[in-house]
């Protein structure tokens, strides 16, 4: 049979979607950020980390905590001694950011000052089952090099071997300035060590930003994004604010998404109504409160899922053996998380391994530094 007209023009229309297709005409998420002004490379949570790693000056900073390192930093290059700077403060609240502000601001200061910034995790790196020391050598060989050196390490908790490594970076130098990063948990779990290893001078703990900084960062975030900035919606950086609780990877994590809800959604970009999406698909409304009701066995078993150093997360096995409860009891409670969106699982063979969900991990950490705050 012939086709009907209404047949002809349903070929006529999808054969010119395809032309449009085969010509780079198709509504993609990066053609739809460049007709909103958005440059679609830098949509990327990895760029916009690296942009205001390189231009601090660009973004809040914490001034107090900034205050206090300036400080020490004064007083250790004319002074003799160690000193130690413990950064305490949940994921993404901006210890890495203000690592690299601190090392961007000394230059402009006195441009002899000699700085350095390490990574902890690569010093227990494990290279065929076995841990390789090498890259800690090399860090203290080089620091023993430096006449009053500022050294600033990132992630310390997720150094496998706390107190030896912190030991090696004492005796490296008779005068120097260690700045250390930690989460509130690990920084807690290891206290001892570092006690008996590298003393605090000083701990310094790293606060979410307030509600002005945080649109601040918002505002920051939207003018590395666009050419021409979108004018700012403020029901929508309201609740940015809210949902974040002043997190600033939480803020990205939130702007981000909410561009690829607008995009699917056909929301206006940084409208209120992508921002709600983004953060029902991240699972961040009610969550500070959600996390604050949960037993204290729930925010055990979470704490040590925090503490694993294995990048998969934990398995039920170990959360068994870590709590010294049954496996029923660790799965009921695993499957109860799991149900509130505050853990997520991957499987490798026949394990599971668990993590804390990543857009509300430093809410739960938070919760960790306050019974911390308490307990102490």
């Amino acid at each position: 049979m012939p086709p009907t007209d209404n047949g002809s023009d349903k070929l006529n229309r999808f054969q010119a979607a395809f032309e449009r297709g085969q010509k780079g005409d198709v509504g993609s998420f990066d053609i739809w950020l460049e007709e909103h002004g958005f440059i679609p490379e830098r949509v990327d949570r990895d760029a916009v980390t690296q942009y205001f790693q390189e231009h601090p000056d660009a973004t809040s900073n914490h001034q107090d905590a900034l205050e206090t390192i300036g400080e020490y930093t004064g007083f250790a290059i004319n002074q003799s001694g160690v000193y130690h700077l413990p950064l305490i403060g949940p994921s993404g609240v901006g210890k890495t950011q203000l690592l690299h502000t601190v090392l961007h601001l000394l230059p402009e200061i006195d441009a002899d000052i000699e700085s350095r910034l390490f990574d902890a995790r690569r010093f227990g790196e494990k290279t065929d089952d076995e841990i390789n020391l090498f890259e800690l050598e090399d860090r203290v060989e080089e620091i023993s090099a430096l006449e009053r050196p500022i050294v600033c390490i990132d992630d310390f908790d997720r150094d496998g071997r706390v107190g030896r490594s912190l030991s090696a970076f004492d005796d490296a130098s008779a005068n120097a300035l260690y700045i250390t990063a930690w989460s509130p948990e690990g920084y807690a779990f290891n206290r001892e060590e570092i006690e008996e290893a590298l003393p605090a001078s000083k701990e310094v703990y790293l606060e979410p930003l307030s509600e002005a900084d945080t649109v601040a960062a918002v505002r920051a975030i939207y003018d590395y994004l666009a050419d021409e900035a979108p004018e700012a919606d403020r029901d929508a950086e309201q609740r940015i604010c809210e949902l974040s609780h002043g997190i600033p990877g939480i803020v990205v994590l939130l702007t981000l998404h909410a561009l690829r809800e607008a995009f699917m959604k056909e929301f206006e970009p940084g409208s209120r109504e992508s921002v709600e999406a983004a953060g029902e698909r991240l699972q961040l409304p009610n969550a500070l409160d959600r996390i604050y009701d949960l037993s204290d066995s729930k925010m055990e078993i979470l704490r040590w899922i925090l503490l694993s150093l294995d990048d998969r997360g934990r398995s039920p096995g170990d959360l068994v053996d870590k709590l010294d409860r049954d496996k029923s009891t660790i799965s009921y409670h695993l499957g109860t998380l799991s149900d509130e969106g505050l853990v997520e699982s991957q499987r490798e063979g026949r394990h599971a391994y668990y993590q804390v969900t990543e857009a509300v991990k430093p809410l739960v950490q938070l919760r960790l530094n306050k019974e911390a705050e308490f307990n102490a």
